[in-house]
């Protein structure tokens, strides 16, 4: 076997390790994509197409590892970043970034995120699933108002959650 051979050998193994990475990553196996992330992602080059496509997917799934495991938010989010520059009609990366800024407590910014990649595709399954988690606002109850209008504000509070009707108690057995 040639060098060359064998370089191609190793790149392709990388490039399969990368991709196990991404379905453990898409699996919620945090740890152990992370892992192969820290292992396998330095190793990959950006020469050809399909390499730039792999490091932009594996750049958003290990920034989403990161913060998982590691808790390291600001290196997760530039990771997330990088792959949204690259690949900025891709949902799944809108997905993962949310998710980082969700775990990190910054539901305002992963909310514009998810709505951005419902932008992108509607009926994303991962993206509905993480806003029915979290929990989605109603319209606001004028459409043609802002959100954050009084009018709007007051009247959502009125309309709220309807409240459970009040059962009476039985007067049996108090005198």
């Amino acid at each position: 076997m040639s060098r060359e051979d064998s370089t191609k050998l190793s790149q392709e193994t990388v490039h399969r390790k990368v991709q196990h990475a991404v379905r453990l990553a898409r699996e919620r196996n945090y740890s152990d994509a992370l892992l192969l992330f820290e292992m396998y992602l330095p190793l990959l080059s950006s020469n050809h197409e399909d390499e730039k496509r792999l490091l932009t997917e594996a750049s958003s799934f290990c920034g989403l590892c990161l913060a998982m495991e590691k808790h390291r938010y600001a290196e997760a989010l530039e990771y997330c970043t990088i792959s949204l520059k690259r690949d900025i009609m891709n949902p799944d990366h809108q997905a993962n970034v949310a998710l980082v800024y969700l775990e990190r407590g910054d539901r305002r910014h992963a909310v514009k995120h998810l709505h951005e990649g419902l932008r992108l595709q509607s009926n994303h399954p991962r993206i509905n699933e993480i806003l029915d988690d979290i929990g989605r606002r109603r319209q606001p109850v004028l459409g043609f108002l802002a959100r954050e209008n009084l009018i709007n504000v007051l009247l959502g509070k009125l309309r709220g959650t309807p409240k459970a009707p009040r059962t009476r108690r039985s007067s049996a057995g108090h005198d």
